[in-house]
Formats: structure tokens, sequence, C-alpha cells
């Protein structure tokens, strides 16, 4: 078939499956063979994939996806992570046309479909370990409010079971720390003394994500009802705020990126991370260490969290 030909019927769905694959392994290759065997242009290939179904649910399009591009992977790259987050979206309810289905309500896929609005969207992705560094989103659900910890367990563990399938082997789960993955995580039995659950036969470390770890620990230490101790010794947000007040009276401040949303955010701004990390910054502990050895910073003890 000539060149000129081929573009008039356009590429096969089989010749893009291997161009894709040998896209996935290495792009430098593909554009070195695309014009000796004249395959399809990587704006072509992305408007392929976008043509794959895409509905809710760990879905045949997704898993080939990933199954094409694990193919040259080496043993340690077939080691993956699996990243889990809720998101909340704005109801709304839409009618497609080309799908005859109203979207908008809750869905996990599979013709698993209630009457309920969905108010957020569960994501499940995945990222390597080592290597070169990629990530792969690979199965979403419409759930009304949020996806209860039971029902997260079943489709973990059907994603889970997708991805040994194809001769991968996830061996971490990350989640932040909302109440229904807190129940997940009771329910496949993690503890602190057993900080793993097991999928067919195979080992899956649990892992909270060090953000919302962070964020957590300024909660909890901003919380006057809390008591939060080191090595014995009391410790208290207090302590930050009047370093604070004290640094702001300074000509040349010690701490210049700190403000009031550091020590009293709103309810929004506690959703920045930064705003966490900034206050539990070395800069921020070298600072309080060093007024308070000159005297100039009036507190009865020196800072607890700085020895």
């Amino acid at each position: 078939m000539t060149n000129n030909n081929r573009n008039l019927l356009g590429y096969d769905r089989e010749l893009k499956t291997i161009a894709l694959e040998v896209h996935f392994l290495s792009p430098l290759a593909y554009r070195y063979l695309k014009p000796y065997f004249n395959w399809p242009s990587p704006r072509t290939l992305t408007q392929f994939i976008q043509s794959w179904p895409r509905s809710p649910g760990c879905t045949y399009s997704s898993i080939k996806t990933l199954e094409l591009r694990s193919r040259g992977f080496t043993s340690d790259q077939k080691y993956v992570s699996i990243c889990c987050d809720e998101m909340s979206l704005k109801t709304h309810l839409q009618y497609d046309r080309y799908r005859d289905l109203i979207v908008g309500l809750e869905d996990y896929g599979d013709e698993n479909r209630t009457s309920r609005i969905a108010s957020s969207v569960l994501t499940l992705v995945v990222q390597d370990i080592g290597g070169e560094p990629w990530s792969q989103p690979l199965a979403y659900f419409f759930v009304h409010k949020s996806c209860k910890g039971d029902v997260l367990k079943q489709y973990v563990f059907e994603v889970v079971s997708q991805l040994q399938g194809i001769g991968l082997h996830p061996c971490r789960f990350v989640c932040d720390q909302r109440s229904n993955f807190v129940h997940f995580a009771r329910i496949v039995g993690v503890t602190e003394d057993r900080p793993f659950f097991i999928v067919n036969g195979e080992e899956i470390v649990f892992f909270y994500d060090s953000p919302h770890l962070i964020k957590s620990a300024r909660n909890c230490l901003q919380n006057t009802k809390n008591l939060v101790s080191f090595n014995g010794r009391l410790a208290k947000w207090s302590d930050i705020i009047h370093f604070h007040e004290q640094d702001a009276q300074q000509s040349i401040r010690c701490a210049p990126k700190i403000t009031s949303a550091h020590l009293r955010p709103t309810t929004f701004e506690k959703m920045s991370v930064h705003l966490a990390t900034q206050v539990f910054s070395n800069t921020v502990a070298s600072a309080m260490f060093a007024l308070y050895s000159s005297g100039n910073l009036n507190i009865s003890k020196s800072p607890t969290f700085l020895i």
C-alpha cells in the first residue's frame, strides 16, 4: 500500500497498537523507525488512545495501555505503587446522547450505577517506584459523598488483581487520612505491628502520604485540647505564635515567610501543605533557638521541639 493510499484509508487498529507499543518502549526508537515502517504520528496515537472507552471503573483500555507500557520493564521496574485519593465535585447532571445515559450519578462502572447524585470522585493511579518516573491513571469512580471502606476494599483488591494479571507487582498503597481510608486500613488488617495487607499472596505496604501527615501534626499541635510532648516535655503552639510576634517587630526578620495564615489558618488555608512545612522548617527552628539564646524570646522554657 502506498503512502497516499494509507493516509487516505487511515491506519488499522492492529498497526496503531504495534506502533503504540514501540512508542511506549522508546520514543527515540519510534521516531527513527517511523519513516521506514510508515507508522502514524504521535498525535494520531494520542487520538487513538483518547478514542478508547473511558467509563468509570477499571476498564479494559486502561489495563491494556499499562500492559503495553510495561512490556519493556525490567524485573525491578515491575514493582509499582498505587495512589488513591478522593476529590469533591460540584454536583451536576447532564445527559450524554452518544451513550444514552445521565452523567453525574453515582457510578462504579460495569452497570453498577445508583440514582444518588455523585458529589466526589475516587481515583486510583499507578506509579513507578524505581527507574524513570511515570504515572498512569488506572480507575475512577463517581461516588455519593465518600466511598465506604468495605466498598473501597472491593475495588482496590480488583485493581491489584488486574495489575498482577499483567505481570506487575503492586507493593505499596498510598492514601490520605480520610475516615474511609482509615476504615479501609482497619478492614484489611493494617496495624502498627503489621503495616501491610495481602492480596493473592503478595504483601502491599500501607502508607499515609507525608504531606497530609505534616498537616495533621500541625493541626494536632495547634489544638489546645491536645497535649503534645517530646522526651517528656510539653510542646506548645503558643511558643510559635509568640516567636512570630517578637520576630515581626524586628527590622530584619529571621523568618520573613511566616504570616498569620501559617499560625491561624482558615479552613481552606489548612489544606495548603506549604503553610505547615514552613512552620516546621529548619529556618523557623534555628530562628527560634537564636532568639531564645539571645534573650529576645520571652518564654519560660526553651521551645521543646527544638531540643
